[in-house]
């Protein structure tokens, strides 16, 4: 860079300072184009030419790989400059992996959490857009995974930033649809027949009017126990797990809705001592009951 320096007063005229202060700008504004342009194309690339599996992964990568890759690029444009200026980088670069091996000795969390973070993305554990739980107690939605750490925003929107090297995945609800059952206790003098038929008529009013928050409409399980008051049947229904909360209470209240109806409120059939109760599990692609 000092050769073409030179080369460059000499070919100008301009006075050698002049020379190497403007080849550093063509360098600074080279490194600012090479950057921005490779950033463009990257989000292109997620943006249109993969499907929303890949798209998750790889703006993954992107967090993590993009902001390594913009260090690498600066530090070579600054030797650059430096050799421009007459300053001789070798030396430089020596001391400073003499100084890095040092600070690395005295920073092996941070070691570990980088290398712990290369680790989450080659085993696809989970993706940027997941909904995970965490060993910690953390619960939510991953946000972005960095050099370091993992955000996750919480149902109640609260952020957690966890170490990556303190990552352990419990389960990822982000991999499929999710299983969302929902029980109510029925008086005996509705027939089992009768709720079938009720939660027929749930599903056909949830397929016209929140079609989009179901993978699969609601359908009659089964009688799942019974007392000397009431006995409870299961509902199930399919949803991914921004909609599981929400499509399960709806479920339940049409259907509750729909009971009330068919047995006119109830009125003297409903024992006041059974209360109508609901519950609500998760459950993956094997079908395992999560509480």
């Amino acid at each position: 860079m000092a050769l073409l320096a030179q080369k460059l007063h000499m070919l100008t005229g301009l006075p050698l300072l002049a020379s190497r202060v403007l080849l550093a700008m063509a360098v600074l504004l080279f490194t600012w184009a090479l950057l921005a342009a490779g950033s463009r194309l990257l989000h292109r690339f997620i943006e249109e030419g993969t499907d929303l599996p890949k798209k998750a992964r790889f703006r993954t990568f992107y967090f993590l790989l993009y902001n390594v890759l913009r260090i690498v690029v600066w530090m070579y444009a600054i030797a650059f400059i430096l050799d421009t200026f007459g300053i001789h980088t070798a030396s430089v670069l020596t001391a400073a992996g003499i100084g890095g091996i040092a600070i690395a000795l005295g920073a092996q969390s941070v070691v570990n959490d980088v290398i712990s973070g290369a680790l989450l993305l080659l085993d696809n554990y989970m993706n940027v857009g997941d909904y995970v739980a965490l060993k910690d107690g953390v619960v939510g939605e991953v946000q972005e995974i960095r050099l370091r750490h993992t955000i996750v925003r919480g149902y109640t929107g609260m952020r957690y930033m966890v170490p990556n090297s303190k990552v352990q995945v419990i389960t990822n609800y982000g991999k499929g649809p999710l299983q969302a059952d929902v029980t109510v206790e029925v008086p005996y003098s509705v027939s089992p027949e009768t709720v079938k038929q009720l939660v027929q008529d749930v599903s056909h009013r949830i397929k016209t009017q929140h079609a989009k928050e179901f993978v699969t409409l609601p359908y009659f399980i089964g009688i799942e126990k019974s007392n000397a008051l009431t006995y409870t049947v299961a509902v199930g229904a399919r949803t991914d797990i921004k909609h599981f909360w929400s499509a399960a209470r709806l479920v339940r209240a049409l259907l509750i809705e729909a009971l009330q109806k068919e047995s006119a409120c109830y009125e003297g059939t409903w024992p006041s001592a059974a209360i109508p109760a609901t519950h609500t599990a998760i459950t993956q692609e094997t079908g395992v009951k999560k509480p």
